[in-house]
């Protein structure tokens, strides 16, 4: 956790349209941290890996221009991440940036995996659709925060382990 608390500090306000909102500040960092959880229960070990989901959840919802339900957001978050100059997505791999693009882009779009992999130049679609679920899932855990958390909706199932310090970061940051 130390080792990557610099992501946590690294958000900058001024990239979100409400940074107090439901989808700002304290949303990336619940995002952040569930996502370092649930790859520890999966046993993602990898730096590389663990720095990818890092940047992907602290940029995940940077092109948001409203609250609501928008499908979209993840494309307008890689649009204006591509626009500005940010230092952790420096620390992404050179390799990987296709793959950081697919999971902004692409983790609030309600399209299975296989259905979108094909638009983005993935060498390895394994690791790819892993990354991609972890992300996604830690994002809808804390849908929790607004009451509208479908289990249903999670990929892995050590995620439904995580309900419980989903609802306890809400509690506890709210």
């Amino acid at each position: 956790m130390y080792e990557y608390s610099a992501y946590f500090n690294s958000i900058e306000k001024e990239l979100f349209f409400d940074p107090n909102g439901v989808h700002g500040i304290t949303h990336t960092k619940r995002v952040m941290l569930l996502a370092l959880f649930l790859m520890r229960y999966l046993n993602i070990e990898d730096k590389s890996d663990i720095i990818l989901v890092l940047v992907a959840a602290l940029y995940h919802d940077i092109g948001r221009t409203h609250n609501r339900v928008d499908y979209n957001h993840g494309i307008l978050s890689w649009k204006k991440l591509m626009q500005i100059e940010v230092s952790k997505l420096r620390e992404v791999d050179p390799n990987d940036l296709e793959l950081a693009k697919l999971l902004i882009e692409n983790h609030c779009r309600l399209v299975e995996f296989h259905t979108l992999v094909d638009e983005y130049n993935i060498n390895d679609i394994n690791r790819a659709k892993l990354l991609f679920n972890v992300l996604r899932d830690c994002d809808i855990l804390d849908r929790i925060r607004i009451g509208n958390l479908d289990s249903l909706q999670l990929y892995f199932n050590k995620s439904k382990e995580l309900i419980l310090l989903a609802k306890h970061l809400v509690y506890k940051h709210t």
